[in-house]
């Protein structure tokens, strides 16, 4: 798992950059997936990602847990 840095004031540009990030790591190759936790305002800004994530080939998905929201990006679609 790599561990990107989050500022926990990253929203909306800020927050689709770190997931812009996440998803042109995994689609590299440099890392097979990553999963974000806790990750604030996700929701807002989870449709364009995915959006991201199907150009490039992606996965992407959201999940909920109380009120922890995590975003796990990754594998590659084959």
């Amino acid at each position: 798992m790599i561990r990107l840095p989050f500022a926990p004031s990253a929203l909306g540009e800020d927050l689709i950059e770190e997931l812009s990030g996440a998803i042109d790591l995994v689609a590299s190759g440099a890392a097979r997936t990553i999963v974000l936790a806790a990750f604030p305002g996700v929701e807002d800004v989870a449709a364009d990602a995915l959006a991201r994530a199907q150009r490039a080939g992606v996965r992407f998905a959201v999940s909920r847990d109380g009120q922890a929201v995590t975003v796990h990006i990754g594998p590659r679609e084959e």
